[in-house]
């Protein structure tokens, strides 16, 4: 089955790296995958975005349509690709656009859980780990791997850290909306 993400925002928000993580860690979960980005030639503020496809099998078409999730992390990027009701749409809280509420839009704080351990540029990494448990494609562990593979040690240490405080995020929302089990008295 396919799968198709994109990750949109301005450039200097970490847009390609959490692309680069993301592929690279599906790839350790054993599925074929592709990334692709296109971004504006201003290196820092232009639009950029990241598409990752997921396919359980040969990857022959790298058109992407109709989106199955939509990360986003700024307000002003032109929204790119069919977004529909089954689109997971996750977008950074500073970035939060009133006309996708109709989407039923996920809201992340990612930014000021990131600046709270140091350093805003990590919440690439925060919308990373909340991805991985709301979508059950791929684990923290291949994360981690993939994000050891691209930074340094000192670095890698951080980077985790706002990982895990994104996965923490994810499974208390998808704990929030598990419908709640109901014991009946037999008596």
């Amino acid at each position: 089955m396919r799968t198709n993400i994109r990750i949109a925002g301005k450039g200097g928000q970490g847009i390609v790296k959490a692309g680069v993580i993301l592929g690279e860690a599906i790839a350790y979960e054993g599925l074929n995958v592709t990334q692709t980005s296109s971004y504006g030639s201003a290196s820092r503020g232009g639009d950029c975005e990241v598409d990752v496809i997921v396919e359980d099998e040969s990857i022959t078409d790298l058109t992407v349509e109709k989106l199955d999730y939509y990360i986003l992390f700024s307000p002003d990027v032109k929204l790119n690709g069919e977004i529909n009701t089954k689109t997971s749409l996750l977008i950074e809280k500073r970035a939060e656009k009133t006309d996708l509420n109709s989407y039923n839009p996920t809201i992340i704080p990612a930014y000021e859980c990131a600046e709270k351990l140091g350093s805003s540029k990590m919440s690439n990494l925060v919308m990373l780990g909340y991805f991985s448990s709301l979508s059950g494609l791929v684990s923290k562990k291949s994360l981690v791997k993939a994000i050891r593979n691209n930074f340094s040690k000192e670095i890698s240490k951080l980077n985790i850290q706002a990982l895990e405080v994104g996965v923490e995020l994810g499974r208390e929302k998808v704990s929030e909306e598990r419908p709640k089990a109901t014991v009946e008295n037999q008596s």
